[in-house]
């Protein structure tokens, strides 16, 4: 969550991988498509689709997220010793996944 001028932001990690530039680049995938999409060699792809769920409970005034997570395609970018913001962890931040969160308001 984000707070910015009084008004609270959710970020849901809606990628299919993480960007980690040339200088990093490597094989994920089998030869050919890598001949074929040669760009894929600066990512690392995740396995599986991210998605959500997410409820709102007016009653409880209460947010539910309901995320799932994935794994890298080989290498992730810790293990390529990409630092991509020193605001970021890899692991934590940067991860093939969408953290569940339970977000309440407090009644006035």
């Amino acid at each position: 969550l984000v707070r910015v001028a009084g008004v609270t932001h959710l970020h849901v990690n809606s990628a299919s991988y993480q960007w980690v530039g040339g200088d990093h680049r490597h094989a994920s995938y089998a030869a050919d498509v890598h001949e074929k999409h040669p760009w894929i060699a600066c990512t690392c792809p995740y396995r599986d689709c991210l998605f959500a769920r997410i409820t709102i409970d007016p009653r409880d005034l209460e947010i539910r997220v309901e995320g799932v997570g994935s794994s890298w395609v080989g290498a992730s970018p810790a293990e390529l010793g990409v630092d991509l913001d020193p605001r970021l962890t890899n692991g934590e931040e940067i991860a093939p996944r969408i953290r569940d969160r339970r977000i309440t308001r407090v009644r006035r």
